[in-house]
């Protein structure tokens, strides 16, 4: 058989793998969370999640798009300035005075899903 065929299909499987496993970690976060958060700032963590898609299928498309477009900086980058944007809204409600423990927890859980 043709190994190196094989070798690259289970990479792509572990791309398709961790790609779903981390956007539900992020979900389930996010769904913990919300009863502190805006509704804007919720807005853009589902945006990061993958939308509202409930049975998996976009995030499954857009693991597969990402896989036949290797090497596209573009996507990686909006990626990257979306997490920088949510984050920044994380840590204002952090460095609020009258952030409570529990939301201080949740927000901490939160923003260790997006760093993951």
């Amino acid at each position: 058989g043709n190994t190196g065929a094989l070798i690259y299909e289970f990479e792509n499987y572990l791309v398709i793998l961790q790609s779903v496993h981390d956007a539900l970690d992020l979900k389930t976060s996010l769904d913990a969370a919300r009863w502190c958060l805006s509704g804007d700032l919720q807005h853009k963590l589902q945006g990061l999640c993958g939308g509202d898609d409930s049975s998996g299928l976009i995030r499954k498309q857009r693991s597969f798009s990402r896989l036949s477009n290797v090497g596209g900086a573009d996507g990686g980058h909006q990626k990257f300035m979306q997490v920088s944007d949510a984050r920044k809204d994380l840590l204002a409600i952090l460095n609020h005075q009258g952030t409570g423990p529990d939301v201080i927890r949740q927000i901490l859980l939160l923003d260790y899903s997006l760093e993951t």
